[in-house]
């Protein structure tokens, strides 16, 4: 089998790195587009050197500039991967590669784990397999044109599979900078003009207030430049302007606080006390995390418990990774290519 992975974000790296390994592990061959956004490149070519870099690089703006950008970007993909010889495309809601699949008459599987992402309309009606956790259900999504036997499940969680190779590394506080007695606080701002999330959290400015004056190290990982200005200039706040191990500054943390997004579910799955101050609708996913005591739901400052803030710093949780995360979702999405390749 041929595949083709689009790693359109950097949290696809981290996803398909474990996928793509067992992939070629089990003689398949697969071929890699990445696209320059942020952390992304770095990302993927640390992992595949020889991936092919498509698309203009570091767009921001508007939602028409977003949508001419991926557009433009499938046009490329198309070019891209035309007479490659690929079976199959695979991704995690990559818009380009979907259009770009649909364009060369491949069949197109795609990830999604985020029921509430109005984009899926487009997403889930272009691909011709939906592969997300047992969480969501298909009530939840078809509006977005999904149908029930294009509809797979998988259980767990996607941030399982993208942990599944993570080993701590026991030198990473000090590499940052990190005392041996420091509180760490690690804090995600919301993606400010997403198309689920179009308005600034405050909640997050009141929370680093909280943290800062408990005594906690905040180190805040930004999600844009103009985020970094900002949170720069606050008393207590260290913002990580450099490439670090996300896992490792989410194990090492004694409190994660995140709004939304897949850092906030993976402190979760790795047992760190985490608290979601996202202001949207809850995902399933988080939902199912809180269910499950993994994750915490914050929506007043005030709530936070000073006990969670305050003595000594915890004691690193054991990690364990699921064992047939990969070995189960590769299984699944194999199965779901054959049947596509006929």
């Amino acid at each position: 089998m041929r595949w083709w992975v689009d790693i359109a974000n950097a949290p696809h790296a981290t996803l398909f790195r474990p996928v793509v390994r067992r992939l070629r592990e089990e003689g398949d061959e697969v071929l890699v587009t990445v696209w320059d956004r942020g952390q992304t490149l770095p990302l993927a070519l640390g992992d595949w050197p020889e991936a092919r870099v498509v698309g203009v690089p570091g767009f921001r703006g508007a939602l028409r500039a977003k949508a001419t950008a991926i557009w433009d970007r499938a046009s490329a993909l198309a070019s891209e991967i035309d007479g490659t010889g690929v079976d199959v495309a695979l991704g995690h809601n990559s818009y380009s590669q979907l259009v770009a699949a649909r364009r060369c008459r491949l069949p197109a599987i795609t990830m999604m784990d985020y029921e509430h992402q109005p984009a899926n309309h487009l997403a889930f009606r272009l691909a011709d397999v939906v592969v997300t956790p047992a969480a969501v259900g298909h009530d939840a999504l078809k509006r977005y044109g999904v149908r029930p036997g294009n509809l797979v499940h998988y259980e767990g969680f996607k941030e399982e599979i993208a942990l599944a190779e993570f080993l701590p590394d026991p030198t990473f506080r000090a590499s940052i900078g990190v005392g041996s007695g420091e509180r760490v606080a690690v804090v995600r701002p919301a993606a400010e003009g997403a198309l689920y999330h179009r308005r600034r959290n405050t909640l997050c400015d009141d929370v680093i207030e909280r943290l800062a004056r408990a005594g906690c190290r905040v180190l805040l990982t930004p999600r844009t430049a103009e985020q970094a200005e900002r949170y720069a200039r606050r008393a207590g706040v260290s913002v990580l302007r450099e490439p670090v191990s996300g896992a490792d500054l989410l194990y090492s943390a004694e409190v994660v606080i995140g709004a939304g997004g897949t850092m906030t579910r993976e402190a979760a799955v790795l047992g760190v006390p985490t608290w979601s101050i996202f202001e949207g609708r809850p995902a399933a996913v988080d939902r199912a995390l809180h269910d499950l005591g993994r994750l915490r739901f914050l929506r007043a400052a005030a709530d936070l418990p000073l006990s969670e803030l305050t003595g000594d710093p915890r004691p690193r949780p054991p990690w364990e990774p699921p064992a047939h995360a990969v070995s189960s979702v590769v299984e699944l999405l194999r199965e779901q290519a054959e049947r596509l390749a006929g």
